[in-house]
């Protein structure tokens, strides 16, 4: 396998938490197993993520699906209180060594598009060589579309590329369009998985 490109996703991956962590703890207050939540949230998760409808239109979509309106305010105020831009400061300098390797690398983020607003302020964007945004697009993961455009910005074919997300669903068509699948859990998880398919055998893995 001959890797030129390596994509991260961003929420869960270079700032936040993992998405399993994340699922676990809204599914607590909604008091519903994790697959239940997962299954309404991306049933309406492209229309928030291609600015079909609002933030508040998405949840509100989900707790209905769920059943659960009465936790709208709790649900909130849980998400308002996560640290989206929390960035990991490991990741960051993954992604910077990668590039100083020779590996394009680039962001895909299921997100809005004002996000590239916050990118800008925090200064994310000079650690990537693309940056693509699922309501810039009108696409997102899993969307083919999307990582087709995604790769062609990174200037690699899908089968050149390996892909990092928190969440099964964003790499569930993987195999049919090409690219390598990690399934991202902790930094040194990711590492460890990198080395065995031979991107790298540099970084350090805290102890």
């Amino acid at each position: 396998m001959q890797i030129r490109a390596i994509g991260f996703d961003y929420a869960g991956v270079i700032s936040g938490r993992p998405g399993s962590e994340f699922n676990n703890d809204i599914s607590k207050i909604l008091q519903v197993s994790v697959q239940e939540f997962k299954t309404s949230f991306f049933k309406f998760n492209k229309l928030v993520n291609t600015a079909q409808i609002s933030r508040k239109d998405f949840w509100q979509k989900v707790l209905a699906e769920l059943n659960r309106q009465n936790k709208y305010e709790d649900v909130i105020a849980f998400v308002n209180g996560q640290s989206m831009h929390s960035i990991n400061a490991n990741m960051i300098a993954l992604a910077d060594r990668l590039r100083e390797l020779g590996y394009k690398v680039g962001l895909l983020t299921n997100n809005a598009a004002e996000v590239r607003e916050k990118f800008e302020e925090i200064g994310i964007v000079k650690h990537f060589d693309a940056i693509v945004i699922s309501a810039e697009i009108g696409y997102c993961k899993p969307d083919r579309k999307a990582f087709e455009i995604f790769f062609e910005q990174l200037g690699a074919e899908p089968h050149e590329a390996v892909f990092i997300d928190d969440t099964e669903q964003s790499l569930i068509n993987a195999s049919e369009i090409g690219f390598y699948p990690i399934l991202f859990t902790s930094y040194k998880t990711l590492v460890d998985h990198l080395k065995s398919i031979g991107v790298t055998t540099w970084i350090r893995v805290p102890e």
